[in-house]
C-alpha cells in the first residue's frame, strides 16, 4: 500500500503527465504487483547462513529446507526475489 501512494504522489507531482495519467499508471501498477498469496516464500522465517539453520533445527527440533541458486555473474539473492 505504501508503494502505491508514493507512486500516485509521484505522478500528481509530475508536471508532464496528463489528466488521469496517474489513475492510469496506478492501476497498472496494481495490475501487475503480485497477490499477498504470491508472496509468502517471502514471509518464510530465513535463517542466513547454513550453520544457523542448522543451530535453530537443532535447537527447535526441526529440520532444515535448504536452498541454493547458482548464478554465475553473481550469488543470487533470494530474499529480494533475485536468484
Amino acid at each position: 500500500m505504501k508503494s502505491s501512494l508514493a507512486i500516485l504522489a509521484f505522478c500528481l507531482a509530475c508536471p508532464v503527465l496528463r489528466a488521469g495519467d496517474a489513475q492510469r499508471i496506478l492501476d497498472a501498477f496494481n495490475a501487475a504487483r503480485p497477490a499477498e498469496r504470491e508472496l509468502g516464500v517471502f514471509k518464510l522465517d530465513w535463517a542466513d547462513s547454513l550453520k544457523d539453520a542448522k543451530t535453530r533445527a537443532t535447537r527447535e527440533r526441526r529440520p532444515v529446507f535448504f536452498v541454493t541458486t547458482t548464478q554465475l555473474k553473481e550469488a543470487g539473492n533470494l530474499r529480494d526475489g533475485h536468484c
